[in-house]
Parts: structure tokens; sequence; C-alpha cells
């Protein structure tokens, strides 16, 4: 349709239309990455679609892509960032798992596992205007008392006062969860 300089109409009930679909959990992985290059690449090093580990070394299977693989510049501490597309509805009458799926829950933690951190980040796109609560899980590791940190938050990707909010309402957000006080 771009390329032949065609246009979609309703008028005409007998048009030929085609659609162009996009897995928007991709999309949203990328403008996450892109996002955080763009404004935190002086604090983080960003390695999107990071796959250099398995969970079995000989041979190598069951590899683990991390969505994106953030690196403290300063302090070369870890954080696995995962981007889910899709909605944590109705947060305030959920169970305790506020929202998250219980494989979502097992791929992190073998994730933070084998990349030996204890800092995973669960972004979320956000489904009402109004801020939703971000809600940490406290994983022990096994009968230590280290702990494997999942934090899940809804970030601003849409906003009933427009686009021009939304940006502005992002650089903060992921400014606040990429913090350290964030993380104490």
């Amino acid at each position: 349709m771009i390329l032949e300089n065609q246009v979609y109409s309703y008028q005409e009930y007998e048009m030929k239309n085609w659609s162009l679909l996009f897995r928007m959990e991709y999309i949203f992985e990328d403008f996450i990455a892109g996002y955080i290059q763009k404004h935190f690449s002086d604090k983080f090093k960003v390695e999107p679609q990071k796959s250099d580990l398995y969970l079995h070394t000989n041979p190598n299977t069951f590899n683990l892509q991390h969505d994106i693989l953030l690196t403290n510049k300063n302090t070369e501490e870890k954080i696995i960032v995962d981007t889910k597309y899709k909605p944590r509805w109705d947060l305030e009458k959920s169970d305790s798992k506020k929202g998250i799926a219980q494989s979502d829950m097992y791929q992190m933690i073998s994730y933070a596992y084998r990349r030996g951190t204890d800092k995973v980040l669960l972004i979320y796109p956000n489904t009402s205007d109004r801020p939703v609560e971000d809600n940490v899980f406290l994983i022990n590791k096994g009968n230590t008392d280290e702990t494997i940190k999942i934090k899940a938050v809804d970030v601003p990707l849409w906003s009933l006062d427009g686009h021009s909010s939304v940006e502005e309402k992002l650089k903060v957000k992921l400014k606040s969860i990429l913090s350290d006080e964030f993380w104490k």
C-alpha cells in the first residue's frame, strides 16, 4: 500500500486493503532499550538481547536471552531488564502475585541466578493514567540470607494528557527505577 501509493478508504465497500501487523512485545522491548540507551548510557552499558549464557554448559543448552542487560559503568553491578507487553489488571484487587505470571517469575529467577546478580526489573506498560505502585519480590537463594530482588514496575507509555507528557513522565520514571536508591 505504501510502496504503491494507495490509501485506505472506508467509503468503498469493495476496496481491497491489506494490514500490517507488528508484534508489540518486540516493539515495546526495542523502544525501552533504545530509550535507556539514549538517556542513560552515560551511567549504564546497555546490551539488548544479551544471550551469552546457558543454563546447562556441557554441551551448551537452554540459552538465556535477556531483553536488556544493564551494567553500571562505575560499580559493574548488573540489572536484568525484562519487558512484558501485557497488562497487570486490577492490581488493588489481585492476589499477592500482583499480576505477574508464575512462568515469568521462574524465568527471572533463572536469569538472575545464572547471571550472578540480585537485581531484576520487570517493565510493563501503564494500563491507566493513574500511576501504579511498584512491586518488589524478594526471593531467597536457598537457605541463605541472600535474596534476588525482582521489581515489577509500570512505565508511562500513554496518557490522557497526550503524547507530549508521556516522554517526560517516562524519563522521570526510568531515572527513578535505575537509581541506586531504588534498589535499597
